[in-house]
């Protein structure tokens, strides 16, 4: 009779193991997917020709200027698609596609006229601003003892 006992609490102590397990786990998984959701989906990759719509659209760019920027914009897509392929580890990705940036916007502006210049502002990468100290715990307890 004693080791049924012992074997009922055994059991019971497994059970609420498991109970916690999953109550702790469950909602552990679902954090998990929460972070490995985007908060804001991804911009549709555009294609080349979709992009060279755009340009000409906005800029009102001849066949001639539209045939050019193609060029230039499937060039870009070959370095980025190279670059990325690239599986050295001392890669800068960051400067370089910048690089690759600045270069076709250059490429793109030189086939341009004047007032086609003043129209065409390629998308730019957010500059960082430096970041302000966040008020320390002594900050804090200030705000809080001033009458």
């Amino acid at each position: 009779m004693n080791s049924s006992i012992q074997g009922c609490r055994w059991l019971n102590s497994v059970v609420v193991f498991v109970a916690i397990l999953v109550t702790v786990a469950v909602p552990a998984q679902s954090q998990a997917d929460e972070v490995a959701k985007p908060r804001h989906p991804r911009r549709q990759n555009l294609t080349v020709d979709d992009r060279v719509q755009t340009l000409s659209k906005a800029l009102d760019l001849s066949e001639t200027q539209r045939a050019e920027v193609k060029k230039v914009l499937e060039h870009q897509r070959e370095l980025v698609r190279r670059m990325r392929d690239d599986q050295s580890p001392a890669v800068d990705y960051t400067s370089r596609l910048r690089a690759i940036n600045n270069n076709t916007v250059q490429q793109i502006r030189a086939l341009l006229n004047e007032g086609q210049k003043k129209k065409y502002a390629p998308a730019q990468p957010p500059k960082t601003e430096p970041s302000t100290p966040s008020p320390t715990v002594e900050d804090w307890l200030k705000t809080l003892t001033k009458p």
